[in-house]
């Protein structure tokens, strides 16, 4: 083997190295329920939650679900708890969105006397 065969080697090996180096960098943890607590869950994953439903308290919501999980075994998700806890937080927020909307009783004018 050359010395140039040797640095092609090296160089391979290198750039092989380096791929999955960024592979494992773009793969994103799956979220998991393990004993009650989220696993998986990264501060992306929450900052993203937290734009995109500003009238929710993810955080609580978050540990709402997962007391909700545990108390309705069968009823809970068995897989895919990301999509899970994106549909929990959507009804959530649009539980929000109703409440700030005003009732009859707000908008009557008080009675003439």
């Amino acid at each position: 083997m050359t010395e140039q065969d040797r640095w092609m080697k090296l160089a391979e090996i290198v750039r092989q190295v380096v791929r999955e180096e960024i592979a494992g960098l773009r793969k994103k943890p799956k979220i998991d329920l393990v004993s009650g607590r989220w696993t998986g869950l990264g501060e992306e994953q929450l900052e993203a939650w937290e734009a995109a439903y500003p009238g929710v308290d993810v955080d609580a919501e978050v540990k709402k679900a997962a007391a909700w999980c545990l108390s309705n075994p069968d009823s809970a998700p068995k897989s895919q708890y990301g999509r899970y806890l994106n549909t929990w937080l959507s009804r959530q927020q649009n539980q929000a969105s109703l409440r700030a909307i005003p009732t009859a009783r707000q908008i009557q004018s008080p009675p003439n006397l």
